[in-house]
């Protein structure tokens, strides 16, 4: 049975990319795969498909780029072809192309080989941020006498509200991790903080995306599989974070007297016409009937410990 011999290359090449604020990197290495044949076999019996699959050469969306004993974390295998040596008829060279797996944030000099490391964690991790946009109902203006602009100059409230646009942050984390199941992901996935990260309160961080590829790291005791992960987690720019708040405005009230609740309408200053109005978290009428309204919130999202497994 024929065995195969890989080893690479010294004319490996490098290229940088970019558009915008976007950075792409490329490297390109070549792999010598020397083909030793069984007792009674053939060279034609040895097709591309063994050559690309031999121990030894890397694996397209698996294997992490090395380069004289040192490595580039998360630019990992992206494409690999091979062809026979003009000369050595047992010889083939496969041409592998790598590339950074994360959408890169960093300049040139930031993507340099590094020493092989101790472990997983010793490995910094890549945040790249991703701005977005949220809206909310626009109770009064941003002038500096901020006016009413949820109700018409009648007082009658406006049938299509002013909405505000705020801008969103999300950090797409992408790092390395010895394990990860299907029951890992599904803990983690849509779970806000149970306790302050970067900075902000609970509740004002949300895992939306989980992205895992499993991969191949060297480290300096030797490659060993891992998991590299990207989480997509984004923060929330509302008063009660991530909280389903809803605004205390109703038709409705309620009223005590006698020991006696009801509900009763509020009322437009046209007899027998109804309106809104805001009210209290217990039902009851707000005594000011300007400016914002109260809110009253609900989590709708489990909790959860981010520095348990998010290392950044």
């Amino acid at each position: 049975m024929a065995t195969f011999s890989v080893t690479q290359a010294r004319n490996q090449r490098m290229s940088f990319s970019g558009s915008d604020d976007q950075l792409k990197i490329t490297w390109h290495a070549d792999y010598f795969v020397d083909v030793t044949l069984g007792v009674g076999e053939s060279i034609s019996q040895i097709n591309a498909y063994d050559i690309l699959t031999a121990s030894g050469v890397p694996v397209v969306n698996r294997t992490v780029y090395e380069v004289d004993n040192k490595f580039i974390p998360f630019v990992l295998c992206r494409s690999k072809t091979c062809r026979p040596h003009e000369n050595l008829y047992t010889r083939w060279i496969v041409e592998a192309e790598f590339e950074s797996s994360v959408r890169a944030n960093s300049g040139e000099g930031e993507n340099q080989p590094i020493a092989k490391p101790a472990g997983l964690t010793d490995i910094t991790p890549r945040v790249v941020p991703i701005l977005g946009e949220t809206q909310k109902v626009l109770y009064e203006d941003k002038s500096d006498s901020p006016l009413d602009c949820a109700r018409s100059p009648t007082g009658n409230w406006w049938s299509e509200p002013i909405i505000e646009r705020i801008p969103t942050l999300a950090l797409q984390i992408t790092q390395y991790e010895s394990y990860l199941s299907y029951e890992d992901m599904l803990r983690r996935k849509l779970k806000v903080n149970a306790s302050s990260y970067r900075g902000q309160p609970p509740y004002d961080w949300l895992i939306q995306d989980i992205q895992p590829t499993e991969v191949t790291v060297p480290l300096a005791t030797g490659s060993v599989r891992a998991v590299q992960v990207t989480y997509t987690v984004e923060h929330s720019p509302h008063l009660y974070g991530w909280k389903t708040d809803r605004a205390l405005i109703d038709s409705m009230f309620l009223e005590t007297a006698d020991d006696k609740t009801t509900a009763k309408a509020f009322q437009n200053k046209e007899p027998g016409s109804k309106s809104n109005g805001f009210i209290t978290v217990s039902g009851v009428k707000r005594p000011d009937q300007t400016g914002t309204p109260d809110y009253i919130q609900y989590e709708s999202y489990e909790r959860i410990e981010f520095d348990d497994f998010l290392q950044v």
